[in-house]
C-alpha cells in the first residue's frame, strides 16, 4: 500500500511533509539532505523495496527536511537545530512516546543531535557510514572542487555526482541526477550543504546513551575508514557492523538483516510481496507531471530582428525558464531553441513553475521596453498534461508528452492550458480555471479537455 503522505509543522512554521508505512514500533529514517523526496523515493522500485522491506517489521516513518522533496522549499535557514527542529515536529505529530532512528550520511547530524536532546524518547540509533565533523567525509580540495561546480552548473554537478556514486556510463546515474534535481534547487542544495559541513558532532556524540549499530559498506563513497571508526568510538554504547554494497538507493538486504540482529528480531527475509528486483521493475513507467514552452511568433521574430538580436531575446527566455525549474523542482529535458520540455513530481509544482515564468516574462517585457523602444515583446505559450510517459535516456515518451506538447501548441502567447487531469490533480489548491473545453489534437485518438489557468490571479 503507498505510503499515506501528512505534514507537520517545525517550530518556526516550517511544514515537513512526511510519510508513513508499515506498523509495528516507530522506525524514523532520518535524510541526508539534499536529495529527499518522499514521493519519488516510493515511485523509484529501487528504493521503493527497501521501504517496503523495513514496513514489513516496523512503522517506518520518512521525511522531508526542510527546502527539499514536498516540505516548504522557501527557506533560509538551515542550521543543525532548525534541522534538528523538523524532526521533532514529526516525532511530535505522531504522538509516539518512543522511537528508533536510522540515518546515513550527514543525516546522521540530525539523528545524534536529537537523541542527545531527547536520550528519554530514542531506544535506538542506527547510523550508515557516518562522520564526525561535516567536512570529514571528502578532502578539501575535492570538497572546494564540488562546491564550485554546484555553483557554476547544477545539471553539471547533478550528472557528474551521479556518475561518481554509480560509476562512470552506468544507466541508473542519469535516473539519479534527474532525481536529484527534482528534490531540491541549487541555490538551497548550496546552504544545505554548506551548514552541514560546518558541523562538528563531538559534543553531541559523547551525550548518546541510547544503544548504536554502525554500518560501513564496503562502497561507501564518502565516508572514510578512519572517519567511521572515530565515530564509534565517540559513543559508550556503538557497536560496528560491516556490509557489502552501497546503500545509495535505500536499505539494502544485507544492512536490514543487521539491523534485525541489533533489534532482536530476523530481518533476513523481504515480505514476499515486496515490489519485485530493480532489474524487473525498471521498465514500469512514473507518474509525471509535463510541461512545455514555446514562444509565439518564433520564426518571425528571427525574420524582424535578424539572428543576432532575436538570440538575445530567446536568451532571456531561456534564463527566466531554468531559474523558474529551479525555484519549483522541476527537471529540465530538452530545449528546443524556442521552447523547453521539463518534468515534475508534482502538479502543483509544475503549474506554479508556469505562473513563475508567465509573469517573469510580464516584468521583462514592461521593463524592457520603457529602457529600450525596439525592444521585441517576448509572449510563450505553456502547456502541462500528466500521466505515466516511458523513460529512456534521460528523455520522456507516449502519449502523456505528445499531449502535453500539443496543449502549448494550441495556447496562444503568455497562457497556460492543461490537461483536465492536471486541474483535478489541484482541486482545492487555489487555482482558477476556465473551460477550453474539448479539442481534437493531431496523433491523438479521443479529444481533450483542456483548462486555461487564470494566472493573474492564481495564488
Amino acid at each position: 500500500m503507498e505510503p499515506r503522505i501528512a505534514y507537520a509543522t517545525a517550530a518556526d512554521g516550517t511544514h515537513i511533509a512526511y510519510a508513513v508505512s508499515g506498523s509495528g514500533p516507530v522506525l524514523i529514517s532520518v535524510p541526508a539532505p539534499p536529495d529527499n523526496h518522499v514521493q519519488l523515493e516510493w515511485g523509484d522500485p529501487e528504493r521503493r523495496r527497501s521501504i517496503e522491506h523495513l514496513s514489513h517489521y516496523r512503522t517506518l516513518v520518512r521525511f522531508d527536511g526542510r527546502g527539499t522533496g514536498l516540505s516548504d522549499r522557501d527557506i533560509a535557514g538551515f542550521s543543525l537545530e532548525a534541522r534538528v527542529s523538523d524532526l521533532e515536529a514529526v516525532v511530535a505529530k505522531l504522538g509516539a512516546e518512543k522511537v528508533s532512528l536510522l540515518a546515513g550520511g550527514h543525516g546522521n547530524q540530525t539523528a545524534i543531535a536529537y537523541a542527545a536532546a531527547h536520550p528519554e524518547r530514542v531506544e535506538r540509533l542506527v547510523a550508515v557510514n557516518p562522520f564526525v565533523r561535516g567536512k570529514d567525509f571528502m578532502p578539501l580540495e575535492r570538497l572546494n572542487l564540488w562546491r564550485e561546480m554546484l555553483k557554476a552548473d547544477f545539471r553539471m554537478f547533478t550528472d557528474a555526482l551521479s556518475a561518481e556514486t554509480y560509476g562512470w556510463g552506468r544507466a541508473e546515474g542519469p535516473r539519479y541526477a534527474a532525481f536529484f534535481r527534482q528534490c531540491v534547487t541549487a541555490e538551497t542544495a548550496i546552504r544545505i550543504y554548506d551548514a552541514m559541513l560546518g558541523v562538528d558532532l563531538q559534543p553531541h556524540l559523547e551525550q548518546i546513551r541510547c544503544p548504536v549499530l554502525v554500518i560501513r559498506t564496503e562502497s561507501s563513497g564518502w565516508a572514510p575508514e578512519a572517519a567511521v571508526r572515530r565515530f564509534v568510538a565517540s559513543m559508550p554504547d556503538a557497536r560496528l557492523a560491516l556490509v557489502g554494497g552501497s546503500p545509495v538507493e535505500g536499505a539494502t538486504d544485507e544492512m536490514v538483516g543487521k539491523m534485525g540482529e541489533f533489534f532482536g528480531e530476523d530481518w533476513s527475509e523481504a515480505p514476499a510481496d515486496a515490489t519485485p528486483a530493480p532489474a524487473a521493475a525498471s521498465a514500469q513507467p512514473e507518474f509525471r507531471t509535463i510541461l512545455f514552452t514555446d514562444v509565439e511568433g518564433h520564426t518571425a521574430l528571427v525574420q524582424r530582428l535578424g539572428d543576432a538580436a532575436s538570440r538575445d531575446v530567446l536568451r532571456e527566455h531561456e534564463r527566466l525558464t531554468r531559474s523558474a525549474l529551479q525555484q519549483h523542482g522541476g527537471t529540465e529535458l530538452k530545449t528546443m531553441g524556442d521552447g523547453f520540455m521539463a518534468s515534475f513530481g508534482s502538479a502543483q509544482r509544475a503549474i506554479d513553475c508556469a505562473v513563475t515564468l508567465q509573469r517573469a516574462l510580464t516584468d521583462l517585457n514592461r521593463d524592457s521596453a520603457a529602457g529600450d523602444p525596439r525592444w521585441e515583446s517576448l509572449r510563450v505559450r505553456v502547456g502541462v498534461n500528466a500521466g505515466e510517459p516511458i523513460a529512456e535516456d534521460g528523455d520522456l515518451f507516449g502519449a502523456a508528452v505528445i499531449t502535453a506538447s500539443r496543449i502549448a501548441s494550441s495556447a496562444a502567447g503568455g497562457e497556460i492550458l492543461v490537461s483536465n487531469v492536471v486541474r483535478e490533480l489541484v482541486a482545492g489548491k487555489g487555482y482558477l480555471f476556465s473551460d477550453r473545453g474539448l479539442q481534437q489534437f493531431k496523433g491523438l485518438d479521443e479529444p481533450v479537455r483542456v483548462w486555461e489557468v487564470a494566472w493573474r490571479e492564481a495564488h
